[in-house]
């Protein structure tokens, strides 16, 4: 027996299928051919649109344009199409800490989901997994910034392998303390018949694990039957789609799209595009797909009623009703990450003498802050909500509400104006130059146009590794005293003066998507958030979104809490206790083939800094860094003050390569270890030149009994703040 690439079986006389498949789209492709439909069905599609809110002089002309064919809808069709949109989501499979595939889930009650059993075939699978909404993008084409919710199970989910669905309760606040409330539901209805076979469908998905996508053509309902649980129809979907509500023309959920209908052989073997057998290793884009199968929402709805009608789960399906959203038909409107209802109540009015007025709902806004006004609190103002949960890592420690996320924007024009990295930042005599590179046995050196290797931007500068396609390094200056600007959320974008140089040499969105490995940036936006007014901070803080200022990191290294509440405050955290310490130059990179470390249950216990370069791992043509470093520079008193600090994601890259001994599949995100380093040792790593006095730092002078690495012993291993 055949299986697809999810694994779902191929029935024994799929041959058999294939064949009335192929004589019902020839007789839907007859020239005046009308949708087949009972006076039953008929009779159903009325309530369902009554039930929508249409006025009923509208409900017969809908119907028989629909089952003429016409392709003519109101414009309205688009506004609650985007509306419904916002109930589906991108599911996120992990296991053992590394994303596992993708899928496509939609909220079908408050607090619950649905998608394939082959998603979520057990409520272990559930446990790691995330379902991020908004994982889309705007009007404008700017990437939104996606909201992760985790799964509930202390709920059990409600799985059936038979029909291949998967319900399971969603955790009402996100990972970043946003509400699952702002996302509606889509009602199911469990009326039978809900799609005229030739009517248009339509799926909302995420194909591939990639942004929201819609198929609007060549999307015709070719099989249905009373007594089938299954319905056959054309629409585009691939791997990914697995999960996606499958819509008819007046966005109703008529069925869960689970699988592909490949063109098969006698002996049930699938076929190629080019009409050869199929193997895995061609990829599923080459299967000669003819339809897809979805699971009628009618027969999902009948078995819980029947199987598991007294389930939470299904009691809150069962009660769901309609949400608002349908109600109003509202359109949903996004700028950057807030979204904004547009009232449909809008009445113009055309008077005889000429005028036009225009009427329209306006919602005032206002907050007073009395602590400006008058210098102190009022107690007697209750506050509007609660104060967000303390996190570590945020400039302003604090979670970012949506009213704080401002999107960027990066003036291209006036490069020639930036500052870039100043050497005399600290003041008075101390100096901290920019690195050199010694030599290219990591690579060559990006040289621009103009001859130089120093790209600068505002108040940091970069310097690009031409074979390696990132950057050696990027070395910040860091004013703690100065106000931070807003919190902001938009792409990566390319440097043009690098592009006009080596179109190739910036790694961007094409090598990021779909994989597990995060652009992280090197100099942190927040670092450089800092201005005389709000406006220069979110202007310098946006220059951060240039894909040279960012290199690969597995997500797991990259939003790890543990690691990064280490790594993001290590410039805090060196200078705690310093006085004159505001002014800091901070220098970032990746360690390129850095020697390998030990690694004993599945984490890092030594870096071995004075065995041989080891070539990173390679990862679709790209060499993956083992490590990155960080040297932090001030002014103490008037002299110099530095400390350098390295931290591996090494065990998580073997883990991600298929490593499959005990160690790597143990692997947990908290596994992730940070040492400090002397620069001499760091400048053997990197070949990098910091050209930095040799002096005692503030750890060696406190601790004489340190040994680094390049002593013979093992590294200073930093495990909490206070190591550091």
């Amino acid at each position: 027996m055949a299986t697809l690439p999810n694994g779902t079986a191929l029935p024994e006389n799929t041959l058999q299928l294939v064949s009335q498949l192929q004589q019902a789209v020839s007789r839907l492709q007859s020239p005046g051919q009308k949708l087949p439909a009972s006076d039953q069905q008929r009779s159903g599609r009325r309530r369902l649109l009554a039930d929508a809110g249409v006025n009923a002089s509208q409900i017969d002309m809908q119907l028989e344009r629909i089952l003429a064919g016409n392709d003519l809808t109101d414009i309205n069709y688009l506004a609650i199409g985007l509306a419904c949109a916002q109930s589906v989501g991108r599911v996120v499979i992990r296991q053992n800490g590394v994303v596992a595939g993708y899928g496509t889930g939609f909220l079908i009650a408050p607090g619950v989901m649905m998608t394939n059993h082959h998603v979520f075939p057990t409520a272990k699978t559930a446990a790691e997994s995330l379902l991020q909404m908004r994982y889309e993008r705007d009007i404008k084409g700017q990437d939104l910034t996606p909201v992760s919710f985790r799964f509930d199970l202390n709920t059990a989910p409600v799985l059936s392998e038979a029909l291949d669905f998967a319900i399971v309760a969603v955790q009402p606040v996100s990972t970043d303390g946003q509400k699952l409330e702002q996302f509606q539901w889509l009602p199911l209805n469990p009326q039978p018949g809900k799609a005229f076979v030739g009517e248009y469908l339509t799926i909302i998905q995420h194909p591939g694990g990639e942004r929201k996508q819609i198929c609007v053509r060549e999307n015709r309902l070719i099989r249905y039957a009373d007594n089938d649980p299954f319905v056959w129809y054309q629409t585009d979907t691939v791997g990914g789609s697995s999960g996606s509500p499958v819509f008819n023309t007046t966005w109703d959920v008529v069925a869960l799209h689970h699988k592909g209908v490949p063109r098969v052989t006698k002996n049930n073997a699938i076929l190629a595009r080019d009409g050869s057998i199929w193997t895995k290793a061609m990829g599923e884009s080459n299967i000669d797909w003819i339809a897809n199968e979805g699971i009628r929402i009618s027969s999902i709805l009948a078995f819980l009623q029947d199987k598991h009608k007294d389930h939470p789960l299904v009691q809150a399906i069962l009660g769901a009703g309609r949400p608002l959203r349908d109600e109003t038909a509202a359109l949903t409107r996004r700028q950057g990450n807030t979204a904004e209802t547009v009232d449909p109540g809008i009445r113009v009015t055309q008077h005889s003498d000429g005028r036009t007025s225009i009427l329209f709902p306006v919602e005032l806004d206002l907050r007073l802050n009395t602590d400006r006004l008058t210098g102190r609190s009022n107690p007697s103002l209750p506050s509007e909500s609660p104060a967000p949960p303390q996190v570590a890592g945020h400039a302003d420690n604090r979670i970012p509400t949506s009213s704080d996320v401002e999107s960027v924007k990066i003036n291209r024009t006036n490069y020639a104006e930036r500052n870039g990295y100043q050497p005399e930042f600290p003041g008075g005599s101390v100096r901290v130059p920019l690195p050199k590179v010694a030599g290219d046995r990591f690579g060559k050196p990006l040289k621009l146009r103009d001859g130089t290797t120093e790209i600068k931007y505002w108040n940091y500068s970069v310097v690009m590794n031409q074979d390696r396609r990132m950057a050696y390094f990027s070395a910040a200056n860091i004013r703690t005293t100065e106000g931070k600007g807003t919190r902001d959320s938009g792409d990566f974008i390319e440097d043009e003066r690098v592009r006009e140089v080596d179109p190739n040499v910036q790694l961007t969105e094409s090598f990021y998507k779909n994989n597990n490995f995060d652009q992280g940036h090197l100099t942190r936006r927040d670092d450089l958030q800092w201005g005389a007014t709000s406006e220069e901070a979110k202007r310098n803080g946006d220059d951060s979104y240039h894909y040279t200022n960012c290199a690969p990191q597995h997500y797991a290294f990259n939003q790890n809490k543990k690691i990064n509440g280490l790594w993001n405050r290590l410039e805090t955290m060196a200078v705690h206790g310093v006085a004159n310490s505001a002014d800091l130059c901070i220098i970032n990179g990746p360690v390129f083939d850095a020697p390998e470390s030990t690694i004993q249950d599945g984490k890092v216990t030594k870096l071995n800094l004075q065995a041989p370069s080891k070539p990173d791992p390679l990862f679709n043509s790209v060499r993956i860094p083992k490590m990155f470093f960080k040297l932090i520079a001030w002014a103490d008193s008037g002299k110099l003050n530095y400390r350098a600090f390295v931290v591996s994601q090494e065990a998580l890259l073997k883990a991600e390569a298929g490593v499959t001994d005990q160690e790597a599949a143990g692997l947990t995100n908290a596994e992730i270890s940070l040492y400090e380093i002397k620069v001499s040792a760091l400048e053997k790593l990197t070949g990098l030149k910091f050209g930095l006095p040799k002096i005692k730092t503030s750890a060696a002078a406190s601790n004489e009994s340190i040994q680094f690495a390049e002593s013979g012993e093992t590294t200073r291993q930093i495990t909490d703040e206070m190591d550091i």
